[in-house]
């Protein structure tokens, strides 16, 4: 009997429905009573609960728990060693460990496969109302933060769940059966998020959107099991679409177009570049275990801006490494099983490129999302399947 065996009844179980909550509440902070964190917070502890008592308090240890946990005992000893202490350490350790937690569980039937994915791309949906209402009422500088209930959100970060959304609206509308009224849903869920990430006018959400978009359409064009026709329409479609929505864009928003266009240029890493030399240079003082968690903004005072350089620095090599192989797990298992997801988790992975992400809410509630999914020798998922 295998494992983590895929849970075939048509039930969605507790512990779905809590990860969906975690989801769906990704973007919600406050500054009065903090209800993000209590949000996350609560759902967290649902998510342990229901997964643990569906194990029957049983719980057997996976190579990913075991190594996430590992990570965390290692920085919080080096970084209480070190004397530093970090802010947001039990935020990310309570995530780092429910994730771990999630490797355990059953995995997801396609009932709740589909459950979490519309959980994802509604509640991106509906905060991508929010952002373009607050981003044409609040005064708000260029690229400046965006303004939600009160609460300041960095636009490299909020553009995450956008982006990620325009990987799945684009396949469930090009290359998933549905209904006429479902086929206009995802296309204008996609045009929103499109037009969100546009006001963001972050270059790291517009190169996500671009690559991971690029690669869904280079794998599911070039290997799925279409006949030679029904790619060239596809090709010609999206190509004309996408012509005419970057026409529309360079219109609307000649100053995001014009900033966005701006990679490569004199002064348009905003100074990242000499951040990550920073990080560098302090990994180099402290190369196995790192100077500790947030040693770069303590010692410094400012973030490292690159998930990969604040974990080298403040987690050494020893860290990184344990965090690159979790994540190569995803990555592997994504490919393996559905490319959308593939593509979705490297668009992810290249935004955070451009912000110190490992205690940042949304990338963990795609990791929660993503450590679910089956592996495709348990249950297959190919692309050929899919486009049936």
């Amino acid at each position: 009997m295998l494992q983590n065996k895929v849970i075939e009844n048509q039930k969605i179980r507790p512990v779905v429905v809590a990860v969906a909550i975690f989801i769906a509440t990704m973007l919600i902070q406050t500054p009065v009573y903090r209800l993000g964190t209590i949000f996350a917070f609560g759902s967290i502890l649902l998510i342990m609960f229901f997964a643990l008592y569906e194990k029957n308090w049983n719980f057997k240890l996976t190579d990913n728990f075991i190594l996430l946990v590992l990570f965390i005992i290692m920085t919080f000893l080096n970084t209480n060693l070190r004397g530093y202490s970090a802010p947001n350490f039990w935020r990310m350790t309570a995530q780092i460990i429910c994730c771990g937690v999630l490797f355990g569980v059953d995995k997801v039937s396609e009932k709740e496969e589909e459950f979490l994915t519309n959980a994802f791309v509604f509640s991106s949906a509906i905060y991508a109302v929010f952002v373009i209402i607050s981003c044409n009422i609040n005064e708000r500088t260029f690229h400046g933060d965006i303004v939600l209930w009160g609460t300041e959100f960095d636009p490299n970060f909020i553009g995450i769940p956008f982006v990620a959304t325009t990987v799945i609206s684009a396949y469930k509308f090009l290359f998933e059966k549905h209904n006429l009224f479902k086929r206009i849903l995802y296309i204008a869920i996609y045009i929103e998020c499109a037009v969100t990430i546009m006001f963001t006018a972050s270059r790291g959400n517009f190169l996500a959107w671009m690559v991971s978009n690029g690669l869904l359409i280079v794998f599911l064009i070039f290997r799925s099991n279409f006949s030679i026709l029904k790619k060239i329409i596809i090709c010609i479609v999206v190509a004309v679409a996408f012509y005419f929505l970057i026409s529309k864009f360079k219109e609307e928003f000649p100053r995001a177009w014009e900033r966005m266009m701006s990679i490569g240029e004199e002064g348009s890493d905003n100074g990242r570049f000499d951040l990550w030399g920073v990080a560098f240079n302090w990994w180099k003082q402290n190369p196995i275990f790192g100077g500790g968690l947030y040693s770069n903004y303590l010692e410094f005072g400012k973030a490292t801006h690159n998930t990969y350089f604040q974990i080298l620095s403040e987690t050494g090599l020893i860290g990184s490494l344990i965090f690159l192989k979790v994540i190569l797990n995803y990555l592997i298992n994504s490919f393996r099983y559905n490319k959308m997801y593939f593509c979705l988790l490297f668009g992810t992975l290249l935004q955070i490129m451009f912000l110190d992400a490992l205690d940042n809410r949304i990338v963990w509630a795609i990791l929660f999302w993503f450590a679910l999914l089956p592996k495709k020798k348990i249950q297959q998922k190919s692309l050929e399947e899919s486009c049936k």
